[in-house]
């Protein structure tokens, strides 16, 4: 079985004892309190949070495996896509979750910076990065 980080069992404990210290604590009572999926929007409207406040905490959880997008909805227009967003209680799959989304983002990294910046470096590093993310994309 996984172990959480302090912080992470903190902030599970406050959830399950009704302790709400902080817009942390809002915003997983909230997902936990829901039976289905939420977006940031909902999140926002319902806890009176900025959309700003709202999306950081929501990273930092997601950072954490806690929070996971489990699909897609509209607002208003095609352009307006947001996550469906869940809350994972699962030790093993909040691990999971946390490693999945550390590998997501290093990809994202390698991918920006060859794009910015590959013409700066030599083919041997270039083609070491490549190889790099198509290793971490295949663990996604």
């Amino acid at each position: 079985m996984a172990t959480l980080k302090p912080k992470v069992q903190t902030w599970l404990n406050n959830m399950n004892n009704g302790v709400i210290k902080s817009a942390t604590d809002k915003i997983l009572s909230e997902l936990n309190r829901c039976s289905s999926p939420i977006t940031i929007v909902d999140l926002k409207d319902n806890l009176h949070l900025t959309h700003q406040t709202t999306t950081a905490i929501v990273s930092v959880l997601m950072d954490e495996g806690l929070v996971v997008s489990v699909g897609e909805c509209f607002y208003d227009n095609p352009d307006n896509v947001y996550s469906l967003l869940q809350l994972e209680l699962d030790c093993d799959k909040i691990q999971q979750n946390k490693e999945s989304r550390f590998n997501q983002k290093f990809s994202q990294w390698i991918n920006r910076g060859v794009q910015e910046f590959g013409h700066k470096l030599d083919p041997f590093t270039l083609q070491t990065l490549v190889v790099i993310k198509a290793n971490i994309d295949e663990t996604i």
